[in-house]
């Protein structure tokens, strides 16, 4: 299994990151500089460990503490995903076995028959939001709310210069969202203190590229730009046609010319289909697991296709972490949302010398304990 659970005050196989402001000059370095990155290792070992905040791992996160352990129950546990990473089935997944809802930043989404947004809490009428209010909600103590956010860094259709963060301003919209009041929408943002856990989704970087591929072909289907869905839908030749239209060749003269990509990075990837994208991939891991430190966030780290390979325990794991013990497992998993394993496209969509491109650029970007959640997606072969 390839789920790990981390209080974020210490990184899995790593030393930690004690200092958040450090660690943040460190990967903007790694963008402009990458030659200057190469020495990631023995930067990161810079910092010590700080004992007063180590707490003890185990193999389901018993004895892990929240920061906050006078916060009100039930408390947040964010669900942190790169869009299409798997999303929208976890939420599914959680709500279908506890039969209870969860939560989302984006209360647009969401609002009751009057139009409005449902906050989560009174006293933060920000956000989150509550995703259904039909479902009964989690009350008990030792419950927590799984919340969906998507954090900063992900635009699709942009270039360097919207897309290129920093781990402050990415942190600060991890909890920033939507709000519906009598179906007037308004941009919101709750103090991210709240938030006593995580749950940090990685998917394979190839087949959530291409997921967000296929969910631009279903925005034009639903916009009817049926010349846009014609020209784009044919397999690996449209895919290649809609990164270099739509993103490659759009956005070139922005990247070539941005200070924020470093040349030699663009020389290696600048071939990769979509290559924005494994850009944005990257950034935005290496962004969420610090994020996640700064606020010492006991966390899951479970990667989706988990779902496949053993669902069982990546459901048990995902429950417990969640504080429904008292949850069994359906027999045959009837009730639950099913799973519906997809196609691995590294290999239909991309040829061998863009695999090679995209796995040395982003074992070169990577932090090192981000690298050690992606590195089984590649081949043996080391490039």
């Amino acid at each position: 299994m390839s789920m790990t659970i981390d209080d974020t005050s210490t990184m899995v196989r790593r030393q930690p990151c004690r200092n958040f402001a450090l660690i943040s000059i460190g990967f903007i370095v790694g963008v402009l500089l990458p030659a200057t990155w190469k020495n990631k290792n023995s930067y990161l070992d810079l910092t010590t460990t700080n004992e007063t905040h180590l707490i003890p791992q185990t193999a389901k996160g018993t004895n892990m503490l929240d920061p906050n352990e006078n916060a009100p129950w039930p408390r947040i546990a964010w669900l942190m995903s790169f869009p299409n990473s798997g999303t929208s089935y976890t939420l599914a997944l959680t709500e279908s076995a506890t039969m209870m809802t969860t939560a989302s930043n984006y209360g647009e989404h969401h609002p009751d028959s009057k139009g409005s947004s449902v906050p989560v809490y009174k006293y933060s009428p920000s956000g989150p939001f509550w995703i259904s209010t039909k479902r009964d909600r989690p009350t008990k103590e030792g419950q927590y709310v799984l919340t969906k956010t998507h954090c900063s860094g992900k635009c699709h259709d942009c270039g360097p210069s919207k897309y290129i963060t920093t781990p402050n301003v990415f942190l600060k919209h991890c909890a920033e969202g939507s709000r519906s009041k009598n179906n007037a929408v308004d941009r919101v943002m709750y103090d991210p203190t709240i938030v006593s856990r995580a749950v940090h989704l990685y998917r394979n970087p190839f087949d959530n590229i291409i997921s967000r591929y296929h969910l631009e072909l279903k925005n034009f289907a639903k916009k009817n730009e049926t010349q846009q869905l014609s020209k784009y839908s044919d397999g690996t030749k449209g895919f290649r046609l809609f990164c270099k239209e739509m993103l490659d060749d759009k956005y070139y003269e922005e990247t070539v010319n941005s200070k924020l990509i470093d040349g030699s990075l663009l020389d290696i990837i600048k071939t990769v289909p979509c290559y924005h994208d494994f850009i944005r991939y990257i950034q935005w891991h290496n962004f969420a697991s610090l994020a996640l430190q700064s606020l010492h966030l006991p966390t899951l780290i479970l990667h989706y296709e988990d779902y496949g390979t053993n669902f069982d325990d990546a459901l048990d794991s995902l429950l417990h972490f969640l504080g429904f013990d008292d949850i069994a497992l359906r027999d045959g998993h009837g009730g639950l949302k099913e799973f519906a394993e997809g196609k691995v496209y590294m290999l239909e969509y991309f040829t061998e010398s863009e695999i090679q491109a995209v796995q040395r650029s982003l074992k070169e970007l990577a932090f090192p304990n981000v690298w050690d959640e992606i590195e089984h997606y590649f081949p043996d072969q080391e490039y």
